[in-house]
Protein backbone atom coordinates (compact mmCIF):
# COMPACT_ATOMS: atom_id res chain seq x y z
CA UNK A 1 0.00 0.00 0.00
CA UNK A 2 2.62 2.56 0.63
CA UNK A 3 4.78 2.01 -2.35
CA UNK A 4 1.34 2.56 -4.61
CA UNK A 5 0.59 5.70 -2.18
CA UNK A 6 4.42 6.90 -2.89
CA UNK A 7 4.27 6.32 -6.62
CA UNK A 8 0.51 8.39 -6.47
CA UNK A 9 2.22 11.45 -4.19
CA UNK A 10 5.33 11.17 -6.76
CA UNK A 11 2.61 11.94 -9.65
CA UNK A 12 0.87 14.69 -7.68
CA UNK A 13 3.88 16.44 -7.72
CA UNK A 14 6.44 14.91 -4.69
CA UNK A 15 9.88 13.94 -5.10
CA UNK A 16 10.32 9.97 -4.36
CA UNK A 17 12.28 11.03 -1.18
CA UNK A 18 9.66 13.65 0.27
CA UNK A 19 6.90 10.86 -0.60
CA UNK A 20 8.20 8.29 1.28
CA UNK A 21 9.40 10.35 4.14
CA UNK A 22 5.95 12.14 4.40
CA UNK A 23 4.00 8.33 4.50
CA UNK A 24 6.84 7.53 7.54
CA UNK A 25 6.12 10.31 9.33
CA UNK A 26 2.54 9.55 8.80
CA UNK A 27 2.42 6.22 10.35
CA UNK A 28 4.65 6.98 13.18
CA UNK A 29 3.33 10.19 14.09
CA UNK A 30 6.00 12.14 15.93
CA UNK A 31 9.62 10.74 15.12
CA UNK A 32 13.34 12.00 14.68
CA UNK A 33 15.35 12.12 11.34
CA UNK A 34 16.77 8.54 12.02
CA UNK A 35 12.97 7.04 12.92
CA UNK A 36 12.04 8.04 9.65
CA UNK A 37 15.23 6.97 7.19
CA UNK A 38 14.77 3.17 9.47
CA UNK A 39 11.16 3.52 8.48
CA UNK A 40 10.84 4.74 4.67
CA UNK A 41 14.61 2.18 4.30
CA UNK A 42 16.72 5.72 3.15
CA UNK A 43 19.87 6.73 4.20
CA UNK A 44 20.02 9.60 7.60
CA UNK A 45 20.95 12.49 4.95
CA UNK A 46 18.16 11.60 2.71
CA UNK A 47 15.73 11.98 5.44
CA UNK A 48 17.07 15.09 6.16
CA UNK A 49 16.59 16.25 2.71
CA UNK A 50 13.42 15.42 2.54
CA UNK A 51 11.72 16.58 6.22
CA UNK A 52 13.32 19.78 5.08
CA UNK A 53 11.87 20.08 1.89
CA UNK A 54 8.38 19.04 3.16
CA UNK A 55 8.81 21.41 5.94
CA UNK A 56 9.30 24.46 3.14
CA UNK A 57 5.78 22.95 1.89
CA UNK A 58 4.20 22.83 4.88
CA UNK A 59 3.70 19.43 5.03
CA UNK A 60 5.80 18.95 8.27
CA UNK A 61 6.22 21.09 11.22
CA UNK A 62 9.05 20.69 13.98
CA UNK A 63 9.41 20.30 17.58
CA UNK A 64 11.86 20.05 19.99
CA UNK A 65 11.80 17.09 22.94
CA UNK A 66 14.46 17.85 25.03
CA UNK A 67 17.71 18.70 22.56
CA UNK A 68 16.43 16.66 19.86
CA UNK A 69 14.38 17.86 16.96
CA UNK A 70 11.30 16.11 16.33
CA UNK A 71 8.77 15.95 13.27
CA UNK A 72 5.21 15.61 12.61
CA UNK A 73 3.41 15.22 9.90
CA UNK A 74 0.95 17.35 9.07
CA UNK A 75 -2.64 16.34 8.29
CA UNK A 76 -3.04 14.84 5.00
CA UNK A 77 -6.01 17.49 3.81
CA UNK A 78 -2.48 19.94 3.61
CA UNK A 79 -1.57 18.11 0.68
CA UNK A 80 -4.45 19.82 -1.22
CA UNK A 81 -2.47 22.81 -0.92
CA UNK A 82 0.38 21.72 -3.10
CA UNK A 83 -0.95 22.62 -6.28
CA UNK A 84 -2.29 26.68 -5.05
CA UNK A 85 1.79 26.52 -3.49
CA UNK A 86 3.14 25.41 -6.99
CA UNK A 87 0.89 27.53 -8.51
CA UNK A 88 2.02 30.33 -6.38
CA UNK A 89 5.99 29.83 -6.61
CA UNK A 90 5.52 29.62 -10.38
CA UNK A 91 4.23 32.50 -10.77
CA UNK A 92 6.46 34.21 -8.62
CA UNK A 93 9.04 32.58 -11.01
CA UNK A 94 8.02 34.12 -14.42
CA UNK A 95 9.75 37.35 -14.30
CA UNK A 96 13.11 35.74 -13.80
CA UNK A 97 12.40 32.85 -16.23
CA UNK A 98 11.36 35.60 -18.55
CA UNK A 99 14.65 37.52 -18.28
CA UNK A 100 16.72 34.46 -19.38
CA UNK A 101 14.02 34.08 -22.71
CA UNK A 102 14.73 37.51 -23.70
CA UNK A 103 18.67 36.90 -22.92
CA UNK A 104 18.50 33.98 -25.26
CA UNK A 105 15.84 35.38 -27.76
CA UNK A 106 18.16 35.35 -30.68
CA UNK A 107 19.06 31.75 -30.47
CA UNK A 108 17.33 30.11 -33.45
CA UNK A 109 14.61 27.85 -32.11
CA UNK A 110 13.81 24.41 -34.44
CA UNK A 111 10.94 22.20 -33.17
CA UNK A 112 9.67 18.92 -35.11
CA UNK A 113 5.94 17.90 -34.79
CA UNK A 114 4.99 14.64 -36.61
CA UNK A 115 1.94 12.88 -38.61
CA UNK A 116 -1.16 14.33 -39.48
CA UNK A 117 -1.79 16.03 -36.15
CA UNK A 118 2.07 18.37 -36.26
CA UNK A 119 1.36 19.10 -40.00
CA UNK A 120 -1.92 20.96 -38.99
CA UNK A 121 -0.42 21.98 -35.79
CA UNK A 122 2.33 24.34 -37.35
CA UNK A 123 -0.11 25.03 -40.22
CA UNK A 124 -1.94 26.55 -37.50
CA UNK A 125 0.66 28.84 -35.92
CA UNK A 126 0.57 30.68 -39.66
CA UNK A 127 -2.49 32.27 -37.86
CA UNK A 128 -0.77 33.86 -35.23
CA UNK A 129 1.45 36.13 -37.51
CA UNK A 130 1.73 39.38 -35.65
CA UNK A 131 1.77 40.81 -39.33
CA UNK A 132 -1.03 39.36 -40.16
CA UNK A 133 0.40 37.71 -43.79
CA UNK A 134 2.56 35.11 -44.44
CA UNK A 135 4.17 33.87 -47.94
CA UNK A 136 4.25 30.05 -49.03
CA UNK A 137 5.88 27.75 -51.87
CA UNK A 138 3.99 24.86 -52.28
CA UNK A 139 1.42 22.28 -53.33
CA UNK A 140 -2.17 23.41 -53.35
CA UNK A 141 -2.94 19.32 -53.82
CA UNK A 142 -0.46 18.22 -51.49
CA UNK A 143 -2.10 20.56 -48.64
CA UNK A 144 -5.61 18.83 -49.34
CA UNK A 145 -3.99 15.70 -49.04
CA UNK A 146 -2.22 16.26 -46.01
CA UNK A 147 -4.56 17.89 -44.12
CA UNK A 148 -8.27 17.64 -45.41
CA UNK A 149 -10.91 19.21 -47.56
CA UNK A 150 -12.76 20.11 -44.32
CA UNK A 151 -10.03 20.84 -41.91
CA UNK A 152 -8.64 23.52 -44.63
CA UNK A 153 -12.35 25.23 -45.53
CA UNK A 154 -12.74 25.95 -41.68
CA UNK A 155 -9.51 26.89 -41.76
CA UNK A 156 -9.54 29.41 -44.26
CA UNK A 157 -12.62 30.84 -42.95
CA UNK A 158 -10.88 31.73 -39.65
CA UNK A 159 -7.65 33.07 -41.23
CA UNK A 160 -9.72 35.52 -43.46
CA UNK A 161 -12.14 35.94 -40.60
CA UNK A 162 -8.24 37.46 -38.70
CA UNK A 163 -7.44 39.28 -41.68
CA UNK A 164 -4.20 37.34 -42.52
CA UNK A 165 -3.18 37.41 -46.32
CA UNK A 166 -1.67 35.28 -48.06
CA UNK A 167 1.31 35.25 -51.13
CA UNK A 168 1.55 31.89 -52.36
CA UNK A 169 3.62 30.35 -55.16
CA UNK A 170 2.48 27.48 -56.36
CA UNK A 171 2.37 24.67 -59.00
CA UNK A 172 -0.21 24.65 -61.45
CA UNK A 173 -0.44 20.74 -62.25
CA UNK A 174 -0.95 20.22 -58.24
CA UNK A 175 -3.67 22.27 -58.20
CA UNK A 176 -7.11 21.78 -56.36
CA UNK A 177 -10.48 22.32 -57.38
CA UNK A 178 -11.06 23.59 -54.06
CA UNK A 179 -12.92 26.94 -54.23
CA UNK A 180 -11.37 28.38 -50.70
CA UNK A 181 -7.94 27.49 -51.84
CA UNK A 182 -8.33 29.60 -55.26
CA UNK A 183 -6.39 33.22 -55.57
CA UNK A 184 -8.56 36.36 -54.88
CA UNK A 185 -9.85 39.36 -52.56
CA UNK A 186 -12.69 36.85 -50.58
CA UNK A 187 -10.14 34.55 -49.52
CA UNK A 188 -7.32 37.36 -49.09
CA UNK A 189 -4.83 35.11 -51.36
CA UNK A 190 -2.92 36.09 -54.20
CA UNK A 191 -1.37 33.18 -55.80
CA UNK A 192 1.35 32.82 -59.07
CA UNK A 193 2.67 29.58 -60.64
CA UNK A 194 5.78 28.34 -60.71
CA UNK A 195 6.59 28.66 -64.56
CA UNK A 196 8.84 25.33 -65.00
CA UNK A 197 7.10 22.04 -64.39
CA UNK A 198 7.23 20.45 -61.28
CA UNK A 199 7.34 16.01 -61.72
CA UNK A 200 7.63 15.01 -57.98
CA UNK A 201 5.91 15.85 -54.28
CA UNK A 202 6.97 18.62 -52.68
CA UNK A 203 7.01 20.48 -49.26
CA UNK A 204 5.50 23.60 -48.39
CA UNK A 205 7.95 26.35 -47.40
CA UNK A 206 5.95 29.08 -45.57
CA UNK A 207 7.96 32.53 -44.03
CA UNK A 208 6.01 34.91 -41.53
CA UNK A 209 7.65 37.49 -39.12
CA UNK A 210 10.58 36.14 -37.27
CA UNK A 211 9.86 32.20 -38.29
CA UNK A 212 10.30 29.71 -41.06
CA UNK A 213 7.94 26.33 -41.52
CA UNK A 214 7.83 23.13 -43.74
CA UNK A 215 4.85 21.15 -43.69
CA UNK A 216 6.03 18.00 -45.60
CA UNK A 217 3.43 15.34 -48.05
CA UNK A 218 1.46 12.96 -45.56
CA UNK A 219 3.57 10.27 -46.86
CA UNK A 220 6.41 11.89 -44.94
CA UNK A 221 4.21 13.31 -42.29
CA UNK A 222 6.25 16.05 -40.71
CA UNK A 223 6.07 19.93 -39.77
CA UNK A 224 9.09 22.04 -38.68
CA UNK A 225 9.05 25.09 -37.64
CA UNK A 226 12.41 27.78 -37.45
CA UNK A 227 12.63 30.23 -35.11
CA UNK A 228 15.11 32.33 -36.31
CA UNK A 229 15.03 36.04 -37.49
CA UNK A 230 18.47 35.21 -39.76
CA UNK A 231 17.09 32.43 -41.76
CA UNK A 232 13.37 34.03 -42.12
CA UNK A 233 15.21 36.44 -44.00
CA UNK A 234 17.31 34.63 -46.12
CA UNK A 235 14.12 32.64 -46.72
CA UNK A 236 11.79 35.88 -47.69
CA UNK A 237 14.68 37.14 -49.85
CA UNK A 238 14.24 33.50 -52.01
CA UNK A 239 10.75 33.62 -52.02
CA UNK A 240 10.69 37.13 -53.17
CA UNK A 241 13.21 36.26 -55.95
CA UNK A 242 10.76 33.59 -57.19
CA UNK A 243 7.50 35.54 -56.73
CA UNK A 244 9.01 37.98 -59.34
CA UNK A 245 9.71 35.23 -61.31
CA UNK A 246 6.57 33.59 -61.29
CA UNK A 247 3.52 33.97 -63.29
CA UNK A 248 0.27 35.40 -62.30
CA UNK A 249 -2.56 32.97 -61.75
Amino acid sequence: MSSTLSRQLVQAGLGRTQADAYLALTTLGDAGAAEVARQAGMPRTSAYAALAALASAGLVTTTMRGRRKRFVAAPPKALLELPRRQESLLRSLLGDINGLAKRNQTRPRIAVHEGRAGIIHVNELLLTARSRSYCYVGSAREMVDAMGEEYLRDYVRRRVARGVRVRAVRVRGSESPLDCLASGARWLREVRYLNRPVDRDLVSLYVWDDRVSITSTIQEGFGIVIDSPECAAMVRLMWETLWEAAEPA
